[in-house]
Protein backbone atom coordinates (compact mmCIF):
# COMPACT_ATOMS: atom_id res chain seq x y z
CA UNK A 1 0.00 0.00 0.00
CA UNK A 2 1.28 3.45 -0.90
CA UNK A 3 1.39 5.99 1.92
CA UNK A 4 -0.35 9.32 1.50
CA UNK A 5 1.88 12.30 0.78
CA UNK A 6 2.88 14.43 3.75
CA UNK A 7 3.55 17.90 2.32
CA UNK A 8 4.44 19.52 5.66
CA UNK A 9 7.17 16.93 6.28
CA UNK A 10 8.38 17.31 2.71
CA UNK A 11 8.64 21.07 3.14
CA UNK A 12 10.54 20.65 6.41
CA UNK A 13 13.02 18.38 4.65
CA UNK A 14 13.47 20.93 1.87
CA UNK A 15 14.12 23.66 4.45
CA UNK A 16 16.67 21.48 6.21
CA UNK A 17 18.37 20.71 2.90
CA UNK A 18 18.45 24.40 2.01
CA UNK A 19 20.18 25.19 5.30
CA UNK A 20 22.84 22.56 4.58
CA UNK A 21 23.37 23.61 0.97
CA UNK A 22 26.30 26.01 0.58
CA UNK A 23 25.29 27.06 -2.92
CA UNK A 24 21.57 27.73 -2.86
CA UNK A 25 20.31 27.55 -6.41
CA UNK A 26 17.26 29.52 -7.55
CA UNK A 27 15.59 26.21 -8.51
CA UNK A 28 16.03 24.81 -5.01
CA UNK A 29 14.58 27.97 -3.49
CA UNK A 30 11.72 28.06 -6.02
CA UNK A 31 10.81 24.46 -5.18
CA UNK A 32 10.93 25.25 -1.47
CA UNK A 33 8.71 28.32 -1.82
CA UNK A 34 6.26 26.48 -4.08
CA UNK A 35 5.88 23.69 -1.52
CA UNK A 36 5.36 26.32 1.19
CA UNK A 37 2.71 27.95 -0.97
CA UNK A 38 0.97 24.63 -1.60
CA UNK A 39 0.86 23.34 1.98
CA UNK A 40 -0.60 26.57 3.36
CA UNK A 41 -3.97 26.23 1.67
CA UNK A 42 -5.87 27.56 4.69
CA UNK A 43 -3.50 30.42 5.53
CA UNK A 44 -3.89 33.12 2.88
CA UNK A 45 -1.27 35.35 4.52
CA UNK A 46 1.34 32.56 4.41
CA UNK A 47 0.44 31.72 0.80
CA UNK A 48 0.91 35.35 -0.17
CA UNK A 49 4.24 35.43 1.67
CA UNK A 50 5.55 32.46 -0.33
CA UNK A 51 4.20 33.88 -3.58
CA UNK A 52 6.00 37.15 -2.86
CA UNK A 53 9.24 35.24 -2.19
CA UNK A 54 8.86 33.52 -5.56
CA UNK A 55 8.20 36.83 -7.31
CA UNK A 56 11.27 38.38 -5.66
CA UNK A 57 13.36 35.40 -6.76
CA UNK A 58 12.20 35.48 -10.39
CA UNK A 59 14.98 37.81 -11.67
CA UNK A 60 17.54 35.22 -10.51
CA UNK A 61 15.98 32.29 -12.40
CA UNK A 62 18.75 30.74 -14.47
CA UNK A 63 17.10 27.68 -16.00
CA UNK A 64 13.68 26.94 -17.58
CA UNK A 65 12.67 24.70 -14.67
CA UNK A 66 12.60 27.73 -12.36
CA UNK A 67 10.09 29.42 -14.63
CA UNK A 68 8.01 26.24 -14.78
CA UNK A 69 7.77 26.02 -10.98
CA UNK A 70 6.81 29.70 -10.84
CA UNK A 71 4.17 29.28 -13.55
CA UNK A 72 2.56 26.34 -11.74
CA UNK A 73 2.26 28.29 -8.48
CA UNK A 74 1.11 31.58 -9.95
CA UNK A 75 -1.53 30.14 -12.27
Amino acid sequence: MIEAAKPIEARDLLLKGQELCTEQSPLFKALNYSVGFTVNLEDVEKRNEYLQKLQDLEPLFDIPECHEVFAQVSS
